[in-house]
């Protein structure tokens, strides 16, 4: 899980100097880097075998929010290391709000405080466009693989019960991490169709994810990934 919101997080938004979004470029020992953590003073990392195996796991399996042809990643070699190309890249990051200048983002927020100036009681005057941003994530996730999910029209809605999931002690790349995953698990995704069911599961969804493992072994060919 770690690589994979690595991949998501690095990859591009928008096209931008050579690369296409979903795109980047990167390596086995970027990965390495980016993905070790702290036991007490002592820093652990994941070995190159251990990255080699996920990657490679990672290009051979489809999940609900890809076709199931397509597997969730491509790579390609590169001078410096690897071209790795996200499959539907767009259900995971919504470039509007990642330009240079913030303005998609402050147009969100605007938008929706605009929608609902006229409610006298208005309980969610406190989100914010990263609320949004998450809300909207969920509303693509389960549609891309529902279509005809029922989601809620007010997005609002939603988006004012990830801050409350926020408040209650969870961070914007930890609701992000359950959303991914929840709505690609194939026992989950049928359960998690709104925010609601999203923050009154959260405690067993993350931990799911966390024991969650590649079911396969994959052979290791190194031939296809330059270190």
């Amino acid at each position: 899980m770690k690589i994979w919101i690595y991949l998501l997080t690095q990859a591009q938004h928008d096209q931008y100097r050579g690369l296409q979004k979903g795109q980047l470029y990167t390596s086995i020992p970027k990965i390495q880097k980016a993905c070790a953590w702290k036991i007490g003073f002592s820093t652990v990392t994941p070995t190159k075998d251990q990255v080699f195996q996920v990657i490679d796991w990672m290009r051979k399996t489809s999940t609900t929010l890809a076709t199931m042809e397509a597997p969730m990643i491509a790579t390609m070699k590169a001078t410096h290391g690897m071209l790795v190309t996200i499959d539907k890249y767009c259900v995971y990051q919504n470039s509007k709000l990642y330009e240079s200048n913030d303005e998609p983002a402050m147009k969100a927020t605007m938008n929706y405080d605009n929608t609902n100036k006229n409610h006298k009681n208005n309980q969610y005057s406190l989100v914010e466009a990263n609320h949004i941003r998450l809300a909207e994530l969920l509303r693509d996730s389960i549609t891309a693989w529902k279509p005809n999910a029922k989601v809620d029209k007010d997005l609002g809605k939603w988006a004012n019960v990830i801050r409350l999931c926020m408040k209650d002690g969870r961070t914007e790349a930890e609701i992000e991490a359950v959303i991914i995953w929840a709505t690609c698990d194939s026992f989950w995704q049928v359960n998690i169709l709104s925010a609601d069911a999203l923050r009154r599961n959260f405690d067993k969804l993350q931990a799911k994810m966390m024991q969650s493992k590649p079911t396969q072994s994959p052979s290791r060919d190194y031939s296809t990934i330059r270190m």
